[in-house]
C-alpha cells in the first residue's frame, strides 16, 4: 500500500491539480478506512491493549452511569429497551470513538466467528484443572481470629482498588501518577495485615486461604505475600529453578532462529550453582 494514503492531507483534492490526480485522490479517500479494523488487534498487540482498554473503562462507565437501572455491562445496555436518551447518546459515543473499525468485512467475520466459538473455552478448560495451591503455602497453622480479622481487611480492599480502577480510568491519571498511588494503598494494606499477623509464614497461609478458596482475585495474595510465596516455591521445588540458555551449536530448542537447552539452578544455598 503506498505511504501516501496514509496521510489525509495528501489526498484533498486542490486546485492545482490535474483530472488524474483528482480522481485518484477522490478514489483513496473512498477506500481509505478511518480506523485499522477489528482483526488488526490480533496482529498489533498495542492496538489490542488500547482497545480492551477502551471496552474495559466503558464497561465501569455503564455500571456507574445505569446501575440504577440495573445495567452493569455493555451488553445488558445494549439489550435493554426502552432506552432513555442518555443511554442512547453514550452508546453513540461509545460506538463513535471506538479504537478500531467494526464493519463486517470478511475477515472481521471470520474474526467473530472464531471469538465465538472458543469464547469462555479457557475458562471452562480451567474448571477442571483446579489448581493446587499448597505448593504455594508455608504450612503452619493460624487463628481463627486472625483469619477473620484479615477477611474483614479483604472485602476493603476489594472496594478500595475498585475505587482506585475507576479513579484511575476516568480522572486521566498519568502512568506514574496511579503506579505511586496503587503503591501507597498496597503498602497500607501490607502494613495493615502485619498489624494482625506479625508472622509472616501464618499471614501468607491465611491470605492463601482467603484468595484460593473461593472464586475471586488472587492480587491480593501477591500484593500482600509475594516474597514469602517464591521463596515457598523456591523451597517446594528443592530451591531448583530451571531457564532457557543461548548456544551457538545446535540446542534442545529453536527460537526467533536462536538454539537454547535448559539450564537447571539451585538457588538459596551457600553458593548458586548451575547445572546444564
Amino acid at each position: 500500500m503506498p505511504k501516501y494514503w496514509y496521510n489525509v492531507r495528501d489526498n484533498i483534492v486542490k486546485d492545482g491539480d490535474d483530472e488524474e490526480t483528482t480522481v485518484r485522490k477522490n478514489f483513496h479517500r473512498k477506500i481509505t478506512a478511518s480506523n485499522k479494523p477489528y482483526f488488526m488487534t490480533y496482529v498489533y498487540p498495542a492496538l489490542k491493549a488500547s482497545t480492551n482498554k477502551y471496552q474495559k473503562n466503558n464497561e465501569y462507565g455503564v455500571s456507574m452511569r445505569f446501575a440504577k437501572f440495573g445495567i452493569h455491562t455493555l451488553q445488558e445496555l445494549k439489550a435493554y429497551e426502552p432506552k432513555t436518551k442518555e443511554m442512547e447518546d453514550y452508546l453513540d459515543y461509545y460506538k463513535k470513538y471506538f479504537p478500531v473499525g467494526v464493519n463486517p468485512c470478511v475477515v472481521n467475520r471470520i474474526c467473530w466467528i472464531f471469538e465465538n466459538e472458543f469464547n469462555e473455552y479457557l475458562s471452562k478448560t480451567q474448571i477442571h484443572a483446579k489448581f493446587d495451591y499448597s505448593i504455594l503455602k508455608s504450612n503452619v497453622s493460624y487463628t481463627k481470629k486472625d483469619y477473620q480479622d484479615i477477611l474483614n481487611l479483604y472485602s476493603m480492599y476489594k472496594q478500595k482498588v475498585k475505587d482506585y480502577m475507576f479513579k484511575s480510568s476516568f480522572a486521566r491519571m498519568d502512568e506514574y501518577d496511579a503506579a505511586k498511588e496503587r503503591r501507597i494503598l498496597i503498602g497500607w494494606f501490607r502494613r495493615k495485615c502485619e498489624e494482625i499477623c506479625s508472622n509472616e509464614d501464618e499471614l501468607c497461609d491465611i491470605v492463601l486461604d482467603i484468595c484460593y478458596k473461593r472464586e475471586t482475585t488472587k492480587q491480593f495474595a501477591w500484593d500482600i505475600c509475594s516474597d514469602v510465596i517464591l521463596k515457598n516455591l523456591l523451597k517446594n521445588n528443592g530451591y531448583k529453578i530451571n531457564y532457557p540458555k543461548m548456544v551457538k551449536d545446535k540446542g534442545e530448542f529453536e527460537y526467533c532462529g536462536e538454539n537454547f537447552v535448559m539450564c537447571e539452578k539451585v538457588i538459596g544455598g551457600d553458593e548458586d550453582d548451575d547445572i546444564e
